[in-house]
């Protein structure tokens, strides 16, 4: 079923015509190993002219995370050591994937152990690659101004770091539904 002529929107970009995702590039290095750190990032300003009774907001499609390579081996009775990075659309005090503000995480792990009878270990490549749309190509609606990039680690001898770049494009959407957007990612 098309559109009708003069029709201004459209089932993915609700009206934009957005349909060439962008990057955004989010960059946070700590400054203390195994101390969450986490930096506000500004989202891109929309140009678009959102029509009566709608709303311009980022639809984020697509997030690849690059993460420290761990730079510790593991204690001989063995152990877990880790980098975890999260989105959220609210400032928070720690990695949390219960908030409900927090929209994504990922995560490196390296397990094992290193002794004279025998060592192991597993190991993990970047980039982690998650896919926040539905299938249908509708991605996670971001109604601020800005995200939240938390960073942490565990049994890091040295701060790590972290790279996000976001696949991201801007959308259009009712006014009513924006407004729950808000509230709800406040």
């Amino acid at each position: 079923m098309g559109l009708k002529r003069g029709a201004t929107s459209d089932p993915l970009t609700g009206g934009t015509k957005d349909v060439s995702p962008q990057l955004l590039t989010m960059v946070n290095v700590m400054t203390v190993a195994n101390t969450y750190k986490e930096v506000q990032v500004p989202l891109p300003v929309n140009r678009f002219f959102a029509g009566k009774s709608k709303a311009i907001v980022i639809e984020i499609l697509k997030l690849f995370f690059d993460l420290s390579e761990v730079d510790a081996n593991p204690p001989a009775v063995g152990g877990i050591i880790s980098i975890q990075a999260q989105l959220s659309t609210a400032s928070l005090t720690g990695i949390n994937a219960g908030d409900s503000r927090v929209f994504v995480k990922g995560e490196k792990i390296v397990r094992g152990a290193f002794t004279a009878a025998g060592s192991y270990a597993t190991g993990a490549t970047d980039p982690i690659t998650i896919d926040l749309t539905d299938g249908a190509g509708h991605g996670f609606l971001v109604g601020g101004d800005q995200i939240f990039f938390g960073l942490g680690t565990s049994g890091f001898t040295a701060p790590g770091s972290g790279v996000i770049k976001a696949l991201y494009r801007f959308k259009e959407i009712g006014l009513d539904e924006y407004i729950g957007i808000v509230q709800g990612q406040q």
